[in-house]
């Protein structure tokens, strides 16, 4: 599954090339999966969500596991620059999102079957779901990318207008003023499901969880919740004078008793936030939720906390938010930038170090804070420009590198410098 997958992958591993050499940050997985899932293509146009097995139940078809696969496309070209795999899949592509346009209801959303991530309240209902339409939109949007970076640009074209008119319903009908948020979307009555769909006869295992549903308001409007405002963010679909809105809103909300994968979706936005008590809370809950995964003899990442497969990818995304927000290293992509910034979040750590695989190269860091000072030690793989952050100590102070004052600048609580590729020790010195 990706996401999470290859967000880990990426962070983590390296594997040898053609040459013997090895290949940082691997995509080739990805790719396959990409590749494997473009040839399950199915005569209405939409993709299989599971792809290595001939099964068709319930899990076959899933709209939203469509869109991430789009949304792989883009995060695969961004990261290998590879466009012959683009290529070859790019008819399926627009099937694939021709088959949502075709199912935009009269009010210009699109009718089809939430899913998400289990505990969504509308998870496994056909509707004009707010968490479906977030997704649809950003494929939308990495389609029409992908269809520019290959030159067809009348399909980018129409997907990226398609997008506008898309994020242009979805925040004028879905948006809740009063609660600076989104509501969950509109029920689709039963003479407009498509053909095949009945929402009271769903065939769920006896022992799945289904929340209750959002109240349904006027006009089958269904009522805000968590998810929406996480959705709505995690797939950008959110205009810039919302987004503050939104993200208080979110923050605010009493803790939804999330399961496994809410988290993933949920720290990006805590981390975004950029609040040393949000940084804290995400290590206190890896602490606390993975907790019994870490400690157990099998050594695998888990479908969920204590229940479901005990070999499964929900539970690995910890390894890349501790390599990629906490020890702080992200490529800026596409990859053909070259940069990278590096930006830690320790919370009450005293202490981290690691090695981040990146598409560059392995990048070795550590951080260490001794009264109040932070020292680092960072090793920039060669032709690599980068954006450093480091946090503040207090109100104040100065960056110190290779033992002499350097020029920064704020960027809110951290001071932040250029660095190009090689071996840079450091420090802050507070200002007195």
């Amino acid at each position: 599954n990706d996401p999470p997958a290859f967000d880990v992958t990426r962070t983590a591993f390296s594997a040898p090339g053609p040459d013997g050499k090895p290949i940082y940050a691997d995509a080739r997985l990805l790719g396959e999966m990409l590749r494997r899932t473009a040839l399950s293509v199915q005569p209405e146009g939409w993709v299989k969500a599971h792809t290595a097995s001939d099964r068709y139940d319930i899990h076959a078809k899933m709209e939203d596991r469509a869109c991430d696969w789009v949304q792989g496309a883009r995060r695969y070209h961004e990261s290998t620059g590879d466009l012959a795999l683009i290529r070859e899949i790019w008819p399926v592509i627009v099937r694939q999102m021709d088959y949502f346009l075709e199912r935009r209801s009269a009010r210009g959303l699109v009718i089809g079957r939430e899913w998400v991530i289990w505990g969504n309240p509308l998870g496994y209902q056909t509707s004009e779901g707010a968490g479906l339409n977030a997704f649809v939109y950003k494929a939308l949007v990495d389609a029409a990318y992908l269809g520019n970076a290959l030159g067809h640009k009348d399909p980018a074209a129409r997907f990226a207008q398609a997008a506008k008119d898309l994020s242009s319903a979805y925040n004028r009908l879905l948006w809740d003023e009063e609660h600076g948020t989104y509501y969950s979307g509109y029920e689709t009555p039963k003479e407009e499901l498509p053909p095949g769909v009945d929402n009271e006869n769903q065939k769920f295992p006896s022992d799945w969880r289904m929340p209750p549903k959002p109240a349904m308001l006027e006009n089958r409007l269904l009522a805000s919740s968590v998810y929406p405002a996480l959705f709505a963010l995690d797939q950008e679909i959110v205009p810039p004078e919302r987004r503050a809105r939104v993200t208080r809103y979110l923050l605010a909300q009493p803790d939804p008793k999330p399961r496994i994968m809410f988290n993933y979706y949920y720290w990006k936005q805590l981390y975004a936030a950029n609040e040393p008590a949000r940084d804290r809370f995400i290590l206190d809950t890896m602490r606390q939720k993975w907790k019994t995964m870490a400690e157990s003899p099998w050594q695998t990442t888990w479908e969920e906390f204590g229940e479901g497969s005990k070999a499964h990818c929900y539970g690995m995304f910890p390894g890349y938010f501790l390599s990629a927000y906490v020890l702080g290293v992200r490529p800026e992509l596409p990859i053909s930038r070259k940069r990278l910034l590096i930006e830690p979040h320790l919370g009450d750590l005293t202490s981290a170090e690691g090695i981040v695989v990146t598409e560059h190269g392995p990048v070795p860091v550590s951080w260490k804070i001794e009264n109040g000072s932070i020292r680092f030690h960072i090793e920039i793989p060669a032709g690599v420009t980068t954006t450093l952050r480091v946090p503040k100590p207090g109100a104040g102070g100065k960056l110190i590198l290779a033992g002499k004052p350097v020029a920064s600048r704020d960027h809110g609580r951290f001071l932040e410098t250029e660095l190009g590729a090689g071996v840079h020790d450091g420090r802050i010195e507070q200002s007195h």
